[in-house]
């Protein structure tokens, strides 16, 4: 039983509590080598009140220059402002002596006045034991504080001594003597074996205390529990009991809590995970003799006919005969099986053979059982989704001791979620429970882990505009962990990667890049920074080169244009997004044509993601919009107009330009090239893209990038397709000059033929290019080659003339005798000597007048080609 406490006089002030297993009327100091110690539980109703506090009556508080306080404490609950331990005033200072946890980091603080005395960086989670010593020396001005196993000294400000005569309270902080309590600094916590010396323990008594070694400290404290109810003035909800010491100095490592619901085993996983805790496997036989214990309360709602009430965190493998963990995978070394294992089912149940006797028997794992769960310390669940003033706690526990069977999750602060009714209801405790939610049931037995709808009533919070209900989302999930809308955990970098990863595909939904502010105009450029205009990085890259036409005098390219900015603004969709204007034109500023493909906008990662938040429904990385790029992506094939110059064809370099140039003027916006990378292959069917380069200007007011190619003629194709047979043929009508004198009409027909064949060659090279007013390198070749070949032809009749006229009737005409009786016959004999001289000029003069052409013509076209 526990007591409620009254004032100096008059009635009791609440009514008595209710409670198991208390003894009453401890009379004699406890010390940790005892099984028991006194204690009390203050806020016991688990109401947040400025009504529950111990008052000190057991006698006067002297002026005190050294001072230790020790105690065992179970903090309950948190407070948001303080959780006050101890709050001694006197008439001068209503914080003679303040000790207390800050919210929210829970640092250990210990106040004179408005002077920190003594602070500490403690561990202090509500809902598992702490044991404390705060020594403080007021004349050194020194002070220890041991918590648990840890040690923290400094030196501290402060009197020379604390005034004695005043009011010691436990509980609450009193901002005027006796009084001015306030809920938001009260302390809801079992507070054990309390003592208060009026010295300085030493360094060995205070690890003796908080290391739950036995002690026998002398002389006796000033204050503890040796009789709470003849020293101590209870107000309010406080308990009297008894503190099992053991549980101070060794908390079991896991604890149980049994869902009374029947389900698979898949849902019971499913729900043991979205609770924090995980299907119990008990690892010896102490923990299966704890879940006897734990499950013996629920056998009327979760026994079934074989005597199995709850399933167990195993797997049977029938070939092997082990046992392994079901989520984990490892073999268990502990088993407590009835049965062989040649049953053929999977799954392992929890029988109940006597009320101090259980064992395991393998079940079918679509058969429905109760659920228990094992819980490795506190689970703590979050609330998200409620706005930043809601009454409403952000975290709570998964606790026992529910009247209808059903765990209850306590807020860490304020709050309270149970079963009432035939749903669960959120309550905000102080102030009779004003503020309230309804969770909207979709099927029995659900619980509200994961994504809900809630009735909200009473709360700061209006629902969301247009919506009846206000969506909450109550997670065990931890950091860098998304939480699906059935409770369940997943990796954040699952979320939105496009392959479903929860059961219920949520982590695929609600897949926005970027959110707008409600104010964002996607018409609008983003503001100016400083004056300047906004920046705009364009890159592009060139996947393929469709077409190079020298006919049509067009080229065909595949282009991505990849426009970079930090916008200020952050939108929600793609569409509505901002998107910079432009225009292309070719190198005489015409336009070009365009087929666009494909855009999308994308979120170039640069910062650390923004602190979680609370207010926000999912688990969401956000990124400050100003840190983090906005990307942009066009997909385009573009064909434009390009002036190529033929005249050192097909030696020659062609450029060709695109102008990338923004709608906005400059005062708005900058294009910044950031390169252009050619990704396709740089041999085309007649070229060599040996060149892509951008770079970016400004013209009549608007910034541009220019796109620059650089095209070189594959000529091997026509030095083997032209100039080889070309002169081959020249070298085949030099061979005539070869011929016998006499063989004209081969020396002739071999000539014409070649000059046929390459008249014929010539036609069909200039049908494959353009019409050009101009002579090119490659008309040259052809007109130097047909003129030498009839220079051929024409000399090989010459000579055969000459060779012919040699040939003429001789006419010997009657002179007078000269001499010896010879006649004269040198005119035929000089025109044969012609034709055979001109036939030797023939041989020797065709190859130095073409090795001299070549020289010159090969000579220009590697010293002129070059880009125009």
């Amino acid at each position: 039983m526990f007591v409620s406490g009254r004032g100096a006089a008059g009635p009791p002030r609440v009514v008595l509590m209710v409670v198991v297993a208390i003894h009453v009327g401890v009379s004699a100091a406890s010390t940790q080598g005892s099984l028991t110690g006194a204690g009390i539980t203050l806020q016991a109703d688990g109401v947040p009140t400025n009504l529950s506090a111990a008052f000190w009556v057991g006698g006067e508080v002297p002026d005190m220059t050294e001072v230790s306080v020790c105690v065992c404490l179970k903090f309950l609950r948190g407070r948001a402002n303080y959780d006050t331990l101890v709050s001694y005033a006197t008439s001068n200072n209503t914080n003679e002596l303040y000790i207390g946890f800050a919210y929210p980091s829970r640092l250990f603080e210990a106040w004179w006045g408005f002077t920190l005395m003594a602070r500490a960086e403690v561990t202090s989670d509500i809902l598992r034991w702490w044991r404390l010593c705060y020594v403080h020396n007021f004349t050194t001005h020194s002070y220890t504080i041991f918590w648990n196993d840890k040690v923290y000294t400094g030196t501290s400000r402060g009197p020379e001594a604390l005034s004695g005569g005043g009011i010691f309270v436990l509980g609450q902080d009193q901002d005027s003597l006796g009084g001015g309590f306030a809920f938001s600094q009260s302390l809801n916590a079992v507070l054990g074996d309390f003592r208060l010396y009026t010295r300085a323990v030493t360094e060995q008594e205070a690890v003796d205390y908080t290391s739950c070694r036995p002690t026998n400290h002398e002389p006796k404290p000033l204050i503890d529990f040796t009789d709470i109810m003849k020293d101590w003035r209870l107000e309010g909800s406080v308990e009297i009991g008894e503190v099992n010491m053991s549980e101070v100095c060794q908390e079991e490592s896991v604890f149980h809590l049994v869902f009374p619901e029947k389900r698979i085993f898949s849902q019971t996983a499913a729900l043991c995970e979205s609770v924090g805790g995980s299907v119990a496997a008990p690892a010896t036989p102490e923990e299966n003799q704890r879940i006897l214990v734990s499950v013996t309360p629920f056998t009327e709602q979760c026994l079934d006919p074989a005597g199995v009430v709850v399933y167990l965190g195993f797997k049977a493998n029938p070939e092997k005969r082990t046992l392994t963990h079901y989520s984990t995978g490892r073999v268990a070394q502990y088993t407590n099986v009835t049965s062989s294992y040649n049953t053929g089912y999977h799954c392992l149940g929890f029988m109940i053979i006597t009320g101090v006797q259980a064992s395991w028997l393998q079940m079918r794992c679509l058969d429905e059982l109760c659920t228990l769960c094992a819980f490795h310390g506190v689970s703590r669940l979050k609330l998200r989704g409620l706005c930043e003033m809601s009454l409403f706690d952000t975290t709570y526990l998964v606790v026992g001791g529910a009247v209808t069977g059903k765990p209850i999750l306590k807020g860490h602060d304020y709050s309270l979620l149970q079963w009432e009714g035939d749903t669960w209801t959120l309550l905000y405790l102080p102030d009779g429970g004003t503020a309230k939610a309804t969770m909207i049931r979709t099927f029995p037995d659900q619980y509200p882990v994961g994504r809900r709808d809630w009735r909200v009533e009473g709360d700061r919070c209006p629902p969301p505009k247009g919506a009846v209900y206000t969506p909450l989302v109550l997670s065990a999930c931890q950091r860098e962990q998304f939480t699906c809308d059935d409770g369940s955990c997943v990796s954040i970098t699952q979320r939105c990667d496009l392959l479903t990863d929860c059961p219920d595909f949520s982590d695929e939904m609600d897949c926005h890049i970027v959110q707008d502010s409600g104010s964002y105009m996607s018409e609008l450029p983003p503001p100016l920074r400083d004056g300047s205009p906004v920046p705009i990085s364009l890159m592009a890259n060139i996947t393929s080169m469709g077409d190079f036409s020298l006919l049509d005098l067009r080229i065909s390219f595949d282009l991505i244009l990849i426009f970079e900015n930090t916008d200020l603004n952050r939108v929600r969709r793609a569409a509505r997004v901002w998107r910079p204007e432009v225009f292309l034109e070719d190198g005489s500023g015409s336009r070009v044509d365009l087929e666009e493909y494909d855009t999308r906008t994308l979120v170039r990662r640069t910062s650390q993601p923004l602190p979680d938040h609370f207010t926000r429904l999912k688990e969401d990385e956000h990124f400050k919009g100003a840190d983090n790029d906005l990307v942009e992506q066009r997909t385009l094939t573009v064909r434009s107009a390009c002036q190529f110059d033929l005249s050192m064809y097909p030696f020659d370099v062609q450029a060709c330009r695109v102008v990338v140039r923004s709608v906005l003027g400059v005062r708005s916006l900058s294009l910044l090239s950031e390169g252009v990378h050619f990704l396709g292959s740089r041999r085309l069917l007649e070229y060599y893209v040996r060149e892509v380069r951008a770079e970016g200007g400004h013209r009549e007011g608007l910034s541009h990038v220019t796109l620059h190619f650089t095209f070189y003629n594959l000529f091997k194709y026509y030095i083997c397709g032209t100039y080889v047979p070309t002169t081959l043929l020249l070298s085949i009508t030099h061979l005539t000059f070869f011929f016998h004198l006499d063989d004209f009409t081969n020396r002739v027909m071999v000539s014409l033929t070649a000059l046929m064949v390459m008249s014929t060659l010539f036609l069909q090279t200039n049908q494959a290019m353009p019409r050009t007013a101009y002579l090119k390198l490659v008309d040259i070749w052809f007109v130097f080659c047909i003129v030498m070949n009839f220079s051929v032809v024409l000399l090989v009749v010459v000579i055969d003339y000459l060779k012919e006229a040699s040939r003429g009737t001789q006419i010997v005409p009657v002179r007078p005798f000269v001499g010896k009786g010879k006649a004269s016959h040198r005119p035929l004999v000089s025109m044969l000597n012609a034709s055979i001289f001109l036939n030797t000029c023939g041989r020797v003069g065709v190859p130095i007048v073409y090795f001299t052409f070549v020289s010159v013509y090969f000579g220009y076209t590697i010293t002129n080609r070059k880009v125009t």
